[in-house]
């Protein structure tokens, strides 16, 4: 199996960080037909291009680098057309020589096709040559990047994290028609009491219900990279895709899901973290998701190989579809296709 291999700028002029914003709208809109397309990627685990070999592939897959994610991605962009790209963390790790030259290379292809993306990060983002704050302002300042450092709003500015914000799809400010939550769910805990990955804290979950209160009436979706505790009960539920890694969450249920449950607003979480899943399951009337990994540098199964979720918001916001696309033998056909509302 054969890639065309091409070359993106490493070097590509940065925008002024959004380190302060005075508006979460970014010029989302829905078309003509109330329709709204996102490509989700995840997991790119992107590290130095070419001489970033790929883990757990297939000999038929060779050769392979990490210029494999970047082709990967510039044919789902050519596919679908998104309005908009979302990843959902790890997008480098500690493989990457350098975070900005990483993070600018794997995002070319959707700075080169001119549409703007929104990022949270993982829990490996950090392990590379940038820290967490540097590696998320630096994220906001990229070309096309609408990623908001944190809530515009004062009094969540000592909200725990970085990247938790929102955006809305609407015509401006006052007239929003769909809101996308996105929350940053940390890395390894610092509690001497509690081994293992953080959790949601008191202040990221205030702001969400806040803000989804602001907005009640208006449906929208929550990002973010690390599972809840209820993802570990996908099997006792209706579900679709596979369930071939265990979830990786953390020991503490910060009650997240329930306050989404309780918000009514926000109709389905999709996450990463662990590669090989890709499922949806109904959680009392919220759909709860995992991506599946799309990056080449990032662990596997061999024969199984890389993913992306596509998540077409109709109606004006009405009814979600969402389905997925796999890289096999240059066959990209969508599969798993499912409505919810």
């Amino acid at each position: 199996l054969s890639f065309k291999i091409i070359a993106f700028p490493t070097e590509i002029q940065q925008q002024q960080p959004k380190s302060i914003q005075e508006t979460v709208y970014n010029g989302l809109k829905f078309n003509d037909k109330g329709n709204f397309k996102i490509l989700v990627i995840s997991d790119l685990h992107y590290q130095n291009g070419k001489n970033s070999p790929c883990r757990d592939i297939l000999d038929s897959q060779l050769p392979c680098d990490g210029t494999n994610t970047t082709y990967f991605i510039e044919k789902l962009l050519k596919i679908e057309k998104p309005d908009l790209v979302i990843s959902t963390g790890d997008n480098i790790d500690w493989g990457a020589n350098d975070a900005k030259i990483s993070l600018n290379e794997v995002f070319a292809p959707i700075i080169k096709a001119n549409i703007p993306y929104a990022i949270v990060l993982g829990n490996h983002d950090q392990q590379s040559s940038l820290n967490r704050i540097e590696v998320m302002k630096f994220i906001t300042s990229m070309n096309n990047s609408i990623s908001l450092f944190n809530p515009i709003d004062p009094e969540f500015q000592d909200i725990h994290g970085y990247g938790n914000y929102h955006l809305i799809i609407g015509k401006d400010d006052e007239s929003p028609e769909f809101i996308l939550y996105f929350l940053d769910s940390g890395a390894d805990t610092n509690n001497k009491n509690v081994k293992g990955y953080d959790w949601f804290h008191n202040s990221q979950i205030d702001y969400l219900k806040q803000t989804c209160n602001k907005y009640y009436g208006q449906n929208g979706l929550l990002f973010w990279h690390i599972p809840t505790k209820e993802y570990e009960d996908v099997k006792e539920y209706h579900y679709t895709g596979n369930i071939l890694d265990t979830p990786g969450t953390p020991n503490i249920n910060s009650g997240l899901i329930s306050d989404v449950i309780e918000c009514n607003n926000i109709k389905g979480g999709f996450v990463g973290h662990s590669h090989n899943n890709d499922f949806c399951f109904d959680y009392y009337n919220t759909r709860l998701c995992h991506v599946g990994g799309t990056g080449f540098n990032g662990y596997g199964i061999a024969g199984i190989t890389r993913k992306a979720r596509i998540i077409h918001i109709k109606k004006h916001g009405k009814e979600i579809h969402t389905w997925k696309r796999m890289d096999q033998n240059n066959n990209y056909e969508r599969f798993d296709k499912e409505v919810f509302t």
